[in-house]
């Protein structure tokens, strides 16, 4: 049965008293692949670097365009048309893929895509059946196994993720995300030395894709190389300028230099492009700081500051918020509401940052304005 009417039979339904609605647009909405195998037509005219069409590397995409009997889709590493039927919504996916395997108990891809969709649902131990499921019936299942590492990194099981994205990579070397996120792996565990080659492999195999610079140029910020991340954060604005996370690495790497003008630049940079939403408190929060702890006068600006805080404060009710309206008004000389503001920061803070938002709230009760090195 066709999904759209077409043709004269929707001229036909047009003149018809009583006629169903249209089924609603795909298009922004996230799909599973029904089955292995699926092959991305390659957009006509379209450049797609750096993503690729082809067989399907992955499980999930967006739909970017809804034309009835096809859609067009992309993954971080893929864009190109397939069959309609080839898909079903993520939101209908654990259905879907439940009345197949009541079929077929020992379809892997049915396993897997399950699996991915409880993942969706925060339901991480059912997706965990289903992986582990799917590797026991095929060794081979790559990407239950990157999906079981991905499930183990998002727990902090990172020696178990490690496991599984070695085997991820072994059984599909040019696996660029295994080696992305296992070099972020390795990042969390200051192996700088694993986590570079991790991300210059991955640049290798996709060298126009802005995240693995992002990542590389973090290693040269850890390791104080400051010139290496700034070309790294650079080419990763280039290559997607609307990114925020490289504009915001690269100011924290111009006052690391003590370039304070270019690193305010950067700071406003990531606000500017920052998406909408409760995501984009991070940049504001970040911005506000700097404008009240800057050791730069001529570039430090209370007011500013304060503007910057309070919007990151009305997307975001976290501690890192609260301590950036503190610093703004001890930056302002009010150090009462900086006491104030500081101390819930202390307490809505995780055990382990309790200490710095502390040495903050000490300093505001001494009447000292905050000031980063």
């Amino acid at each position: 049965m066709p999904r759209r009417v077409t043709g004269v039979a929707l001229i036909l339904a047009s003149m018809a008293t009583t006629a169903s609605a249209a089924e609603p647009s795909w298009e922004g909405n996230a799909v599973i692949l029904t089955r292995a195998g699926v092959k991305l037509q390659a957009p006509v005219g379209d450049d797609i670097a750096p993503k690729t069409a082809g067989t399907a590397r992955d499980l999930t995409f967006q739909v970017v365009k809804d034309a009835g009997d096809r859609l067009r889709i992309e993954s971080r590493r893929q864009n190109g048309w397939v069959a309609w039927g080839d898909t079903v919504l993520l939101t209908g996916a654990v259905a879907h893929f439940t009345a197949a395997l009541a079929s077929d108990p020992k379809d892997v891809h049915a396993l897997t895509a399950r699996g991915v969709a409880h993942a969706s649902q925060n339901e991480p131990d059912k997706a965990l059946a289903d992986f582990d499921r799917a590797i026991e019936l095929d060794a081979g299942a790559t990407l239950a196994y990157y999906h079981r590492a991905n499930l183990a990194y998002g727990r902090a099981q990172y020696d178990k993720a490690l496991e599984d994205y070695n085997t991820v990579i072994r059984n599909d070397p040019r696996f660029d995300w295994a080696y992305h996120v296992r070099g972020w792996i390795y990042y969390r565990k200051q192996d700088y030395d694993k986590a570079l080659a991790d991300y210059e492999s991955a640049i290798r195999l996709v060298p126009t894709e802005t995240v693995f610079y992002r990542d590389r140029g973090n290693v040269a910020l850890a390791r104080k190389e400051y010139d290496e991340a700034l070309a790294d954060y650079t080419r990763s604005i280039e290559l997607d300028p609307k990114y925020p996370v490289p504009w915001l690495q690269r100011g924290r790497t111009w006052a690391a230099k003590k370039e304070y003008a270019k690193a305010l630049a950067d700071y406003e940079g990531a606000v500017r492009v920052a998406p909408k939403g409760a995501s984009s408190a991070l940049y504001h929060t970040n911005l506000a700081l700097f404008l009240a702890g800057c050791p730069d006068a001529a570039v430090r600006d209370g007011k500013k500051a304060l503007e910057s805080a309070e919007r990151a404060y009305a997307l975001a009710k976290g501690p890192a918020e609260m301590a950036a309206l503190a610093a703004a008004h001890a930056e302002l000389g009010r150090f009462e509401t900086a006491v104030e503001w500081q101390t819930k920061a202390v307490e809505a803070a995780p055990a382990g940052v309790k200490p710095e938002h502390r040495d903050r709230l000490k300093l505001y009760q001494d009447r000292k304005p905050y000031r980063f090195e």
